[in-house]
């Protein structure tokens, strides 16, 4: 997934050469928190209602320009950028979004923090009907292709696959996947029986939790150390 699936644009922005009261009227009409300001279509800048908000009702804010109060500009990607490089960078500002710029620097829109957890959730299968298993997995090669044969196996089908940063660290790390299967706690006793251990087991009706997969407290204990 690319920033170019998740860009928003047109976009809402103002000029340096904008007067904070019409600045401060976009931001209440827009509803928005943060707005970019725009020269020559190049992103030079950034004014926020917190920034603002001090000055919108003054006798000044007309005869003000947005050059004089606005923020440096927010960091920017190209429209190839990974959406985890993305949210990568946005981890590392303060503000709520990037700016989405051409190979000629040009603005073409931007990328949100909501857009980018969105696409989390798309990525974590969690608007999806399905079964979320945690299981133990053996840090050897050919383990996940095993895994995935039982659960084949089993007329499971793995929509969403995910290991946590960390679990790495330890000696058999816990796998998180999305599982569409019409027996789950079937399959979860026959990945036991197989040499994963099941941590948990959920179920999920349009991403809605709607309970626990019945009978894991009859599997098989976990092994010493791979807790």
């Amino acid at each position: 997934m690319f920033v170019r699936d998740v860009v928003l644009s047109p976009i809402e922005s103002v000029s340096p050469q904008d007067s904070v009261a019409h600045a401060c009227r976009r931001l209440e009409e827009t509803g928005l928190t943060h707005l970019p300001v725009v020269e020559e279509g190049r992103l030079v800048g950034v004014v926020s209602r917190h920034l603002l908000s001090p000055f919108c009702r003054t006798p000044q804010a007309e005869g003000r320009k947005v050059a004089h109060l606005m923020a440096p500009p927010p960091l920017s990607v190209g429209l190839h950028t990974l959406v985890e490089e993305a949210a990568a960078l946005m981890l590392g500002q303060e503000y709520n979004f990037l700016g989405v710029v051409d190979q000629q620097g040009k603005l073409t829109g931007i990328v949100t923090r909501d857009a980018l957890f969105v696409e989390l959730c798309h990525f974590l299968g969690l608007d999806e009907t399905n079964t979320r298993f945690t299981v133990i997995l053996r840090d050897q090669p050919g383990e996940l292709a095993r895994l995935a044969e039982v659960v084949r196996r089993h007329g499971g089908n793995i929509t969403h696959l995910v290991l946590h940063p960390a679990w790495r660290a330890r000696e058999n790390p816990r796998l998180v996947m999305r599982v569409t299967v019409k027996a789950p706690g079937e399959l979860a006793r026959a990945l036991a029986q197989e040499g994963f251990p099941v941590v948990d087991a959920i179920n999920f009706a349009n991403g809605r939790r709607i309970g626990s997969v019945q009978g894991l407290s009859a599997l098989p204990p976990l092994e010493e150390g791979s807790q």
